[in-house]
Parts: structure tokens; C-alpha cells; sequence
């Protein structure tokens, strides 16, 4: 069984940001540990820690790091990882690229473009309708429900971009199918898995003392994010309801609090008998785990809860909600005491419905405690494990993998690139960088990105490139200075480079009128600074470039070009070498044997190995573009 087991690469991509904190964090770690024996796995870490790219191995895991995006999400900048990710990753039948953040259409629609032979692997760990609707999955069916019918719509989208959907319960599976309409042959039912071990279990007496709780108290515990959608306004006060009645009742929050004062005021009775832990290592979750008495899921929704399984592990019955997603963990009288929800705009009755559980729960007598808690158990090992993680996955792969030829792969290869860390840098944080200009900004770091992937033949960096130019162009503005350095002028020369070397085809001409008629709105005569960069070499260079080629074709050019002429003859004797060679070139008729004009991004380049400074200078003159040229 596994044939393909030392065929498979899984690229889990991971948003280190977000996931440190929460359960999908915790399911990755729990999906890799239960497939680095069987599958090559990598971890795709974006907004890590990290300044710089680069890739290590820990434990047999490969891990590549992508620095922080200064503007967000993974998910919204996905073009310049993958360009990254095609020069070291070959695409083939046996890949698997698991993504677990959403709404990613755009990653997934780019993923397609990259990778095409590869598979792609969507996990549901939430749903954009459940925040709409609290919830409540009845109104999912009511007819024109804007907000849930475009909720459906978006994902939907992904869900069909994925070779294959995987759901963490039965509800979602069942969701996907009806409401959905998603093919049945692309969803598979996986509940995550973890790995939960019993030291320490026999020694509750003794873990209790060292936290301090007493012989005769009855701890209730909250575990997880402590927020209103995750119940636990709800369960503050119907635990403040009972507590006068059950005195040694405890609650204990184990979860980053961001306003305790708020959530105190919700249980004024009974605060002397709640303990906010805040977050706590896994050593010290352990030991909770160990000292409580019932675990608590309140939630209004969830896709699938680590808290609830770990309190499963441990043999703790749980008070827990009739939730989508939690009912399909919990059953009442078997493993927990479920709370019914009912009706969301009216809180009174669920809080009523968990006090009630609470108090059953502390009315429970040994027999019926020791036979809940064995029910946990068992339900944690025939259902929840790393094992049985394992094994539903490693069937979806082989499902999707099997039958597939060996292909050749596309032009992405993992070969060893010049200076590779460094391009890297520079495609990751290209689009960060504002300057639109071509020796400072993005024009230049896409003519750079353009003519390196030419010379090395790599289609993947190409690409990206003209993405970069597109986002450029587009961001261009009316303001915008005429300069050659920063402005106009450079923007124009960058779309003549592209053209003259065959990057284009294109009508300059027409493509540039705007931009023309804005730069030609500068009078030369007036313009007293003579620099490349913000002065009338600028002009020279751009007006040989583009001007005379088009001198025909565009509006004002040869009036434009008188003027220079007129500049040429007066300051000749006390311009640069570089600028009298620019202000020849520019009196000399293009059928001239002495007229030769060619476009180079070399000529514009001061950086050098020895001089580079700071790999926050991304530019064509002075930084990293320049360099890789």
C-alpha cells in the first residue's frame, strides 16, 4: 500500500503571522509530524520572522522562509513568492501544495498558472458565512440572503480551483454537497489528528496542589480564544448564574485576554471563583488539562476544535454547544452534556441551556463521571489520533496521484542561480518599493528582472516581471514628475528598452502619447540643472531614445527637439562627457554612419560588489537590481 510514498513532495503553505496563534498552526504541526515518514514535506513559511529569504532543513523537514510583506497578507502577494517558488520547485504529477488560509482565490488561480501538473489541496478551517450568520447554518438555505449567496459564491470559486477539498467534520462535508453543489468525488472527510500522551495523567492529586486548586472544587475548563463568537460571554454568564449555587465551582480561561475588565463585568457573582490563565506553554496546558474536571466548548461555529480533542484525550467530559461543526464531536450523554443553542437573537436562552449542563455536569455522580470520561477516551483514539490522520491522508494522495504518467518538467528547474538570495530579495520586495521611476524604482527592477530572466531562461521570472510593469503602469498619475531619475522621461525610455529589444511589440508612439504630451509640457530653455536625473541630460537621453525614432508620429516631438538642439549649441563646452555624447547623438541624422544609439540598462548602473551597502536599496543605480545585471 503507498506505492507513490517516496514520489510525493507536500509544500504546506503556512502565514507564520496568523498561524503561530491559532489552530491552523497547531494542524500543521500535527499534518507534518504524521507525514515527514512517509512524504518528502516542506514547509512554505511566509511573514516569518526573517529579514532575508532562505531555506534550512530541522528534523527532516524542509522549511523556505519569506520575509515579512509590508503590505499585508501572503495571500495578496502571492505573484512574486511563486515566481521564487518556480526556480526551486520542478512541477510534476507528485506534488501536493496544501493551502490552508482563505479566501485565497488569488493564490490558487496563480498556484494553477505556476504549477500546472501539480496538485492543489484546499483544507476548510473556517467559512466567510459563519461571522454573517453567527453561525447559524439554517439561513444558509433561506432564498436571497445577499451576504451568504456571495460568501457561498467566493468560495465556491476556490473550492473548484482545488483538485481536492478536504472538510475537518461531517457537517462541512455535507454542507459542500447540498448547499455548495461541489462535486462529491472532490471532497474528503479528514478529522485532524494529534498525538496526546498520558504522562502525568495518575498524578492529578498532586498537579492540582501545585496549581492550587482544592480537594473539593470542580473545575470547568475554557480553552482557546476568548471571544464572544467562541462563547465565552455566554459561558461567564451562565456560570455566574450557577455559582452561588455550586460555590465550589472554578472556571479557568487558558487564552490570550485582551480586555479582562469587560469580560469580569459579566460575571460579578461569581469572579472570585473565575481564573484568567492567559496563554500558557504546552507543558502548562498538560497540567490543566490534567487538574480540570469537564472541558468547555461554547462556540457558535467551529470547523473543527484542538482544544475539544485534547480534552477528549485527557478523559475530560465536556459541556459543549449544539454547534455546526462541535455536535459532530460531541454527544450528549456519551462524552459530554450539550448545550442547545437555539434561537442566536435571543443569548438569554443559550446561557440558560449552559447553566443548566454546568450544573448537570457538577450533579454527575462516579459512575456516570468514570463512564463519560472512558467514552472521551475512546472516542479521542478511534477517532482523533495522528495515526488515523496519517492514513486519510495518505489515501487522498494516492487518489489524486494515482494513474498520473511521469511528466518533463516546464521551465522551472532547481538549479543553483547567481546571487540567488539576492534576486529573491529583490522579487519579494519589489512590489514594496514606491518609487515607480527607472533608476530608483519598479521600472528599473522590472527592465532588470525582464533582461536576467532572458539571459538565464527562466519563463517563471519573465513573467513576474511583466506583472511588475503592468502594476507600474498602472500606477502612474497626472503629478507625477517628468523627470528621467524618477519620473516620466524614464518610464518611456524603460518602454523603448523593452521594444527596441525585442521584449515587445509594440507603437511606441501611440502607446506613449499621454506620457509625451506631459513631458513636452516642459519647457528645456528654462530648465537650469544639467544631471541625468532631474536635469536636461535626462531629456537628451529620453528625446534620442524615443523622439527621433517617432519624430513623425508624435505631436510637438520635433519642436521638442529643436529646443534641445538649441541647448546643445549653447552649452556644449561645459556639459559632462556623458551629456556632449547624448547632445551629439541627438544632431546627428539617424542614417549617419556616425550614429549608433543603443539601449542599455548597464550604462545606468554605480552600484558595485564592493560598494553595496544596504539590501533595502532594491534600485537599478544603486542597489540590488543592479546588481544582478
Amino acid at each position: 500500500m503507498y506505492g507513490l510514498k517516496s514520489m510525493m513532495q507536500i509544500y504546506i503553505f503556512d502565514e507564520h503571522d496568523s498561524s503561530k496563534q491559532n489552530g491552523i498552526g497547531t494542524f500543521m504541526r500535527c499534518l507534518t509530524m504524521a507525514m515527514k515518514d512517509v512524504a518528502d514535506v516542506s514547509i512554505l513559511s511566509f511573514n516569518d520572522d526573517m529579514h532575508i529569504f532562505h531555506k534550512e532543513n530541522l528534523e527532516d523537514v524542509h522549511f523556505y522562509h519569506f520575509p515579512k510583506y509590508s503590505n499585508g497578507s501572503f495571500l495578496n502577494n502571492s505573484e512574486a513568492a511563486l515566481t521564487i517558488l518556480s526556480t526551486e520547485i520542478e512541477d510534476r504529477a507528485e506534488n501536493i501544495f496544501i493551502v490552508n488560509h482563505f479566501p485565497c482565490t488569488r493564490l490558487l488561480d496563480n498556484l494553477r498558472r505556476s504549477f500546472p501538473m501539480s496538485k492543489l489541496v484546499f483544507i476548510i478551517h473556517d467559512q466567510l458565512w459563519t461571522e454573517l450568520l453567527n453561525g447559524d447554518h439554517a439561513k444558509l438555505k433561506i432564498p436571497n440572503n445577499c451576504a451568504a449567496t456571495q460568501a457561498i459564491k467566493t468560495e465556491r470559486d476556490m473550492y473548484n480551483m482545488a483538485d481536492a477539498v478536504i472538510c475537518l467534520n461531517l457537517d462541512t462535508q455535507k454542507q459542500l454537497q447540498d448547499i455548495y453543489k461541489i462535486s462529491q468525488n472532490k471532497i474528503t472527510l479528514i478529522p485532524s489528528g494529534i498525538n496526546i500522551g498520558n504522562k502525568g495523567i495518575t498524578q492529578k492529586d498532586i498537579i492540582r496542589k501545585k496549581l492550587l486548586i482544592k480537594y473539593s472544587e470542580i473545575v470547568f475548563l475554557f480553552v482557546g480564544r476568548p471571544t464572544k463568537f467562541k462563547g465565552i460571554n455566554d459561558t461567564l454568564i451562565a456560570f455566574d448564574h450557577i455559582a452561588p449555587l455550586h460555590p465550589e465551582a472554578k472556571l479557568v480561561i487558558l487564552g490570550q485576554i485582551i480586555d479582562q475588565q469587560e469580560l469580569s463585568a459579566l460575571c460579578p457573582n461569581s469572579i472570585s471563583n473565575v481564573v484568567f490563565a492567559g496563554l500558557v506553554n504546552a507543558d502548562k496546558l498538560h497540567e490543566w488539562y490534567i487538574a480540570a474536571d469537564y472541558g468547555i466548548m461554547s462556540s457558535y461555529y467551529e470547523q473543527f476544535g484542538y482544544a475539544g480533542v485534547e480534552m477528549m484525550a485527557h478523559g475530560l467530559p465536556v459541556v459543549a454547544s449544539d454547534a455546526y461543526g462541535t455536535r459532530t464531536m460531541f454527544r450528549d450523554g456519551y462524552n459530554a452534556i450539550v448545550a442547545h443553542i437555539g434561537n442566536r437573537d435571543n443569548p438569554e436562552e443559550y446561557q440558560n441551556n449552559l447553566a443548566d449542563a454546568m450544573t448537570k455536569a457538577i450533579e454527575m455522580n462516579e459512575t456516570q463521571y468514570a463512564t463519560m470520561s472512558a467514552n472521551a477516551r475512546e472516542c479521542y483514539k478511534q477517532h482523533y489520533t495522528l495515526a488515523n490522520m496519517r492514513e486519510g491522508y495518505l489515501r487522498m494522495f494516492e487518489k489524486l496521484i494515482d494513474g498520473q504518467e511521469e511528466h518533463q518538467a516546464h521551465s522551472a528547474v532547481n538549479s543553483e542561480l547567481p546571487m540567488k538570495e539576492r534576486l529573491y530579495h529583490l522579487i519579494l520586495h519589489s512590489c514594496d518599493v514606491q518609487d515607480c521611476g527607472l533608476l530608483h524604482g519598479k521600472m528599473g527592477i522590472a527592465l532588470a528582472l525582464t533582461t536576467y530572466a532572458r539571459q538565464h531562461k527562466q519563463k517563471a521570472i519573465e513573467d513576474y516581471a511583466g506583472y511588475l510593469l503592468k502594476r507600474t503602469l498602472r500606477s502612474l498619475h497626472k503629478n507625477m514628475a517628468w523627470s528621467f531619475g524618477h519620473g516620466l522621461c524614464g518610464i518611456v525610455w524603460g518602454i523603448e528598452y523593452l521594444v527596441q529589444n525585442g521584449y515587445m511589440d509594440i507603437d511606441t508612439a501611440e502607446v506613449c502619447e499621454e506620457l509625451d504630451s506631459k513631458i513636452m509640457q516642459v519647457s528645456p530653455l528654462r530648465i537650469e540643472e544639467e544631471s541625468i536625473e532631474n536635469g536636461l541630460e535626462g531629456l537628451f537621453v529620453y528625446a534620442n531614445a524615443h523622439l527621433k525614432r517617432n519624430r513623425n508620429n508624435i505631436k510637438h516631438a520635433k519642436a521638442f527637439i529643436s529646443e534641445l538642439e538649441t541647448i546643445a549649441g549653447k552649452k556644449y563646452a561645459t556639459m559632462s562627457p556623458s551629456f556632449q555624447k547624448e547632445a551629439r547623438l541627438l544632431t546627428t541624422s539617424e542614417g549617419n554612419l556616425d550614429y549608433t544609439y543603443n539601449l542599455s540598462l548597464k550604462r545606468f548602473i554605480s552600484v558595485k560588489e564592493e560598494s553595496f551597502i544596504s539590501w533595502r536599496d532594491l534600485s537599478l543605480s544603486t542597489g540590488l537590481a543592479g546588481l544582478i545585471l
